[in-house]
């Protein structure tokens, strides 16, 4: 993966990314989840994720679509999750 198009986040040793992966595989993009961000009314996919809301949820916060990027990197940040 090309580390200029990415960002890669360090979880921490007791949190399993793989299960959440094997609990959710085959969920679609949620595009409408995304935009639900700023427009709360457009609600969010049961079934469908965008990338802030999976970071949010393998974390364990809650109601995880109601984080952004700018909002999840704040978390990570007072974690101690490291970003490249």
């Amino acid at each position: 993966m090309p580390a200029d198009k990415w960002r890669i986040y360090e979880l921490p040793a007791t949190v399993d990314p793989q299960l959440w992966y094997e609990r959710h595989a085959g969920a679609g993009y949620d595009v409408l989840g995304l935009l639900g961000i700023l427009w709360p009314r457009l609600g969010h996919g049961q079934r469908r994720w965008f990338c802030s809301e999976v970071l949010a949820d393998v974390l364990g916060l809650q109601q995880p679509q109601l984080f952004d990027l700018r909002t999840i990197e704040s978390v990570c940040a007072r974690l101690g999750v490291r970003i490249q």
